[in-house]
C-alpha cells in the first residue's frame, strides 16, 4: 500500500469512533445537547460575559432565555479586539482561544471569530467522519490512492501571539507534515505569493498523476475552476509534463519556479495518454479518462454552489461519481454531517453547539425552540451557544427541516436571512433564484460560469437587473432567457407575479458580463483576505462597490 494509502486507512479508523459516536448521540440530541449547554454556562460563569448575564443563576434552559439576549458579531467586537491586540482572557470565554477565523462580514470587512482549542478539537473529531461514512456506503476502493486537494494555508499572527486566518488552513495546518503524502499538490501551493499561477500548479501536479483517488476542496466553484483551466490549457499542461519544463508564460516567482522545477521530471507516456483523452473532447465527462481511479469529491457544493456542483456532476464526472457534501459548517461551530453520500440532507450535530431555533412563521425571539422541538416541513433561523465565547448567536442561516436520524433533525440549508431582494413584499431569497436559473439553463442547453442580480431602484418603475458570465459559445437569444426568467420567476414568485401585472415593477434586465469577471472578482477579494477559502460568488449584490465591480465589467 502506498504512503497515502496507509495515511488514509488510519483516518479511517479514526473515523469510526466518530461514526459509532454519532450514532450513539443522535438517539437522544435533546438529552446531549442539554448537557453541553450546561456545562458551558457552569465553566463561563465567572467571565465577564458570564458575570454580566448572571450565569450563576441560570439552572434551565428557559433562565438562560431569559437572561441572554440575542445576539450578533457586534456584541462580541470589543471583547475580541481586547482579546487580539491585548491578549486579555476570561472576558468571554474560559476556554483557551488560539485562533480567530476569518469569515466574511456583511460590510466587506472580515469578522475575527474566536475558535477555542476545545471547539477545534469538535471540528478535527467531525472532519474524519466521511472516511467512514464512504466505507459504509461505497467501500473503500479509494483509499490508496492521493487526492487533488484545493487549500491553501496562509495564516496571520496577531498581537495576541494567535493565529488568523480560514479555520480551514489552520486544521490544515495540523496536519502539515502529512500534507504532500497524501495530496498531489505541492507546497508551493499551499504557501504561494501573490504573484504565483495556483491554478496552474494544481493542474500541472494532478495531471502528472495517474492513480489519484480522491478531490477535496472547501467549495465545489474552486474545483470547478480548475477543471475549466485545465479544459482551457491542456496543450500547454501536455506539452509541460511530457518536456519536464514550466513554460515561461506562467506567473511564478523566481525562487517558487526554480523549486518546482526539482520536483518535476519528463513524462511523455503519462503525456501520450492525457493527450488521447482531451482530443476525445469534452462532449463527455473526461475525468474517468484522465484519472480511471478517480472516484471521490469532497467540498461544499449544496446553497450557494450547487450551481457549480451540477455542472461538475453533468460535464466532468458524470452520474457514478460519489459526492460527499459537507454540511453547515461555521466559523462559528460545526453544525451538521451528511447521512449518506451524494446527500444535500444533513443531520444536526447534538455535542458540537447549543442550538436554538426561530420558527420563520413567529417573529418574536422569545418563543426560540430546542433541538426536540422542531417539525418536519417547517423553516427556522439558526441561533447557537459555542464553546468559544458566543452565547444565543444568531447565525442568520436558515434551514428546512426534512427528516430524522435516529431521533435527530435533518435539514437542509435554505439561505442567508440577508440575502433577498424585497422591492415590494414579495422576498425572493438566493435559493429561489438560483432554483430558477437552473431551471433557465436547463430549459434552454445555456452553458453559463456564474450570475448575480441586484433591485435597479435608480429606474422607474423598479426592476431586476440579471448579470451573467456566459461560458464556452452559446446560440442563445436574449430574448428567450428574458422570457424564461420573467415565466419562472413569476412561477415561483406570486407576489412578483401581482407588481409585474401591475407594472409595479419593470421588465427585467439581461446583461452579460466578460470572460473571467467571477475568476476576477475572486481574486480581487482574495487580496483583502487572509485566506482564499472565505470568497464566496455573490449571487445577490447588496454593496455599492459590488455592483461597482460588475458594471465595470460589462461586454461592450
Amino acid at each position: 500500500m502506498s504512503k497515502a494509502g496507509i495515511i488514509n486507512l488510519e483516518k479511517v479508523k479514526k473515523g469510526r469512533q466518530t461514526y459509532e459516536n454519532f450514532q450513539k448521540i443522535t438517539k437522544n440530541p435533546f438529552e446531549t445537547n442539554q448537557k453541553l449547554l450546561k456545562k458551558i454556562i457552569k465553566d463561563n460563569k465567572h467571565t465577564t460575559f458570564g458575570k454580566k448575564y448572571n450565569f450563576d443563576n441560570i439552572k434551565t434552559i428557559q433562565d438562560y432565555q431569559k437572561q441572554v439576549p440575542i445576539t450578533t458579531y457586534n456584541d462580541y467586537e470589543k471583547y475580541i479586539e481586547l482579546m487580539t491586540q491585548e491578549n486579555k482572557t476570561n472576558l468571554i470565554t474560559v476556554y483557551e482561544v488560539d485562533h480567530y477565523s476569518e469569515s466574511s462580514g456583511t460590510t466587506g470587512h472580515p469578522k475575527m471569530v474566536p475558535l477555542s482549542k476545545i471547539d477545534q478539537k469538535t471540528h478535527s473529531k467531525y472532519s474524519k467522519y466521511r472516511y467512514a461514512l464512504l466505507e459504509d456506503k461505497i467501500g473503500l476502493n479509494w483509499i490508496d490512492g492521493k487526492s487533488l486537494a484545493i487549500r491553501d494555508a496562509t495564516l496571520e499572527t496577531l498581537n495576541s501571539g494567535a493565529s488568523f486566518g480560514s479555520l480551514s488552513c489552520k486544521l490544515i495546518l495540523e496536519n502539515k507534515n502529512i500534507l504532500t503524502k497524501r495530496n498531489t499538490s505541492p507546497e508551493e501551493a499551499l504557501f504561494y505569493g501573490k504573484d504565483t499561477d495556483i491554478q496552474y500548479i494544481h493542474s500541472r501536479f494532478a495531471l502528472m498523476d495517474e492513480n489519484i483517488t480522491t478531490f477535496s476542496c472547501t467549495f465545489h466553484s474552486f474545483f470547478l475552476e480548475i477543471l475549466r483551466y485545465i479544459e482551457d490549457n491542456w496543450k500547454l499542461l501536455v506539452e509541460d509534463i511530457k518536456t519536464g519544463t514550466i513554460n515561461k508564460s506562467i506567473k511564478l516567482s523566481k525562487n517558487i519556479r526554480k523549486s518546482l522545477e526539482t520536483k518535476i521530471k519528463p513524462q511523455p507516456q503519462r503525456a501520450q495518454y492525457l493527450e488521447k483523452c482531451f482530443k476525445k473532447g469534452f462532449d463527455k465527462p473526461i475525468i474517468p479518462c484522465i484519472w480511471p481511479k478517480a472516484e471521490v469529491l469532497y467540498g461544499i457544493g449544496t446553497g450557494t454552489f450547487k450551481i457549480y456542483s451540477d455542472e461538475i456532476r453533468k460535464r466532468y464526472v458524470g452520474k457514478n461519481f460519489t459526492f460527499y457534501l459537507f454540511g453547515l459548517i461555521a466559523s462559528e461551530g460545526y453544525l451538521s454531517l451528511p447521512i449518506d453520500v451524494n446527500s444535500d440532507k444533513f443531520a444536526l450535530v447534538p455535542d458540537s453547539v447549543f442550538y436554538e431555533f426561530r420558527d420563520l412563521n413567529d417573529n418574536n425571539y422569545s418563543n426560540c425552540l430546542t433541538i426536540d422541538q422542531l417539525e418536519i416541513g417547517k423553516k427556522y433561523e439558526v441561533i447557537i451557544t459555542n464553546c468559544s465565547g458566543f452565547y444565543r448567536y444568531n447565525l442568520q442561516d436558515v434551514i428546512e427541516i426534512v427528516d430524522t436520524y435516529n431521533q435527530t433533525p435533518v435539514m437542509e440549508y435554505c439561505y442567508r436571512l440577508n440575502q433577498s431582494i424585497d422591492l415590494f413584499g414579495e422576498k425572493i431569497t438566493e435559493s429561489i433564484f438560483r432554483d430558477i436559473i437552473s431551471i433557465v439553463t436547463k430549459e434552454l442547453n445555456w452553458n453559463i460560469t456564474d450570475f448575480s442580480v441586484y433591485p435597479e431602484i435608480n429606474s422607474n418603475p423598479f426592476h431586476y437587473t440579471f448579470l451573467f458570465e456566459e461560458w464556452n459559445e452559446n446560440n442563445v437569444s436574449i430574448e428567450d432567457i428574458k422570457e424564461s426568467l420573467e415565466r419562472n420567476l413569476k412561477k415561483y414568485s406570486r407576489d412578483y407575479m401581482l407588481e409585474r401585472s401591475k407594472s409595479t415593477l419593470g421588465e427585467l434586465e439581461i446583461k452579460f458580463l466578460k470572460e473571467n469577471t467571477y475568476n476576477n472578482y475572486i481574486k480581487m477579494k482574495q487580496k483583502e483576505l487572509v485566506s482564499a477559502s472565505q470568497v464566496k460568488p455573490p449571487h445577490i449584490l447588496t454593496t455599492d462597490k459590488q455592483k461597482e465591480f460588475f458594471n465595470e465589467n460589462l461586454k461592450n
